[in-house]
């Protein structure tokens, strides 16, 4: 995994070593913790141990669920997500890691990374970002004390750790942590990745400096860069791995404030989460392993692989369903009516329908399981709608009259009645307004 920010890479891959023959390259540039991954049991690797140059059998990365796919419009102008998996077959570990943009306003957003890992032995999630340090924060943004330490190695320390220096650690520490790394650059305003993860028990964690970097600027090349691990002696599949990247410049300009695990909702099978913005904004983050279960509480109703629920001065503002089957918030519930959801194509055109008045927009065929959707509330009575399959919005306490007097057949849709408000039954769209 790479992160960009601020115009340039901030989530850093390492690179290569002095050549692939190298003792430095074998033993630590193309080993797991010089990458920003999950090192389980202190011991993945290749079967057998190589990091020269040649083939290395080490597995590959399987894709659960995207959008947009590649080449495909997406969905959302605000959202986007990869959910992934991985066998480490040196320490048979199953791992599931969730990436996923969230952009707030033209100009902030973050990165959300949900990282699951079933090893019983221990689990260290490694995170390397440019800089010249990295402070450990308490949820009032004050400086956690840490100790120095040595870095736990296990066995022949296949991953590498033994290669970072200035190890330092935070343990027996339960609320909200923030990972702050600072770049500095003289004649510059200072620039910031900040790293927010939700209290968790059991977990510890250090800070260090790894080799340097070949894939860093010219400011960085020459020196070692700052990495963040946090470790747990106990699988990681159940309370999984959470973290909130935002890039920022100029000292105390961050847009994210906290970030709150609903506890209540999170299980082996489903993450949820909110993200807390200092603008009075929020964002629900739902995560799913796949799309068999579902969760709800909360006010919330969700069946998929991601979905986001965002909120303004806690007013509903856009509801996407990444890939899923249904996402619902309070007295709003999407859902797709068949299992299967293909991308939006060019057979797709936009329209937008005024008190009944449309130009048309029609359906694609379903292929793969769960669609995609996001609903934009715009006003009071009007919203944006993209999907890639036919959906099914029902929304109760709105009678949506303008609308249930009209005929809408040249649009596609069909709305009835129901006891709680209306459900309207909207075929795959691009841009489509509706105004009541």
């Amino acid at each position: 995994m790479e992160l960009y920010g601020l115009g340039g890479i901030m989530g850093i891959d390492a690179g290569t070593g002095a050549n692939y023959e190298h003792p430095t390259h074998r033993n630590y540039y193309s080993q797991w913790s010089a990458h920003n991954t999950v090192v389980a049991a202190g011991s993945s690797s290749s079967i057998p141990f190589s990091g020269a140059a040649g083939t290395k059998r080490i597995g590959q990365i399987e894709l659960v669920a995207m959008e947009p796919m590649a080449d495909v419009r997406a969905i959302s102008e605000s959202y986007s997500f990869t959910e992934t998996s991985y066998f480490d077959a040196s320490t048979k570990t199953n791992q599931l890691r969730l990436l996923a943009i969230v952009r707030t306003s033209p100009s902030t957003g973050y990165y959300v990374d949900i990282y699951r890992s079933d090893n019983k032995i221990a689990n260290d999630y490694v995170y390397h970002n440019v800089g010249d340090g990295l402070t450990l924060l308490d949820r009032n943004r004050e400086a956690l004390a840490t100790v120095t330490t040595d870095y736990p190695l296990i066995g022949n320390d296949y991953p590498g750790f033994r290669f970072y220096t200035d190890v330092e650690k935070l343990e027996n520490y339960r609320d909200n942590v923030t990972a702050l790394f600072t770049v500095k650059r003289e004649g510059e305003t200072d620039k910031f990745m900040q790293v927010l993860m939700p209290k968790e028990k059991g977990r510890t964690y250090y800070r260090a400096f790894s080799p340097k970097a070949k894939t860093a600027d010219f400011h960085d090349v020459t020196k070692p860069q700052p990495v963040m691990t946090v470790r747990t002696k106990k699988e990681a599949w159940s309370r999984p791995f959470i973290a909130v990247f935002e890039p920022f410049e100029g000292e105390g300009n961050q847009s994210v404030r906290e970030v709150v695990k609903m506890e209540k909702m999170c299980n082996k099978h489903n993450t949820v989460m909110k993200v807390v913005n200092w603008d009075n904004s929020s964002q629900i983050i739902l995560q799913g392993n796949d799309c068999s279960k579902g969760v709800s509480g909360e006010g919330l109703v969700f069946t998929g692989y991601y979905g986001v629920v965002s909120l303004k001065e806690g007013l509903l503002e856009k509801i996407y369903l990444g890939k899923g089957k249904e996402i619902g918030y309070e007295n709003v519930l999407l859902s797709c009516v068949n299992e299967g959801g293909s991308a939006v194509n060019d057979s797709t055109v936009g329209g937008s329908a005024e008190n009944g008045s449309a130009v048309n927009a029609t359906a694609v065929s379903n292929s793969a399981v769960g669609g995609s959707a996001e609903i934009c509330f715009l006003g009071k009575n009007q919203m944006l709608i993209n999907c890639n399959t036919t959906i099914q919005l029902s929304i109760s306490g709105s009678a949506m009259d303008g609308l249930i007097d009209k005929n809408l057949s040249i649009l596609g849709l069909r709305i009835e009645k129901t006891k709680k408000g209306v459900k309207l039954t909207i075929p795959a769209s691009t841009d489509l307004v509706l105004k009541w």
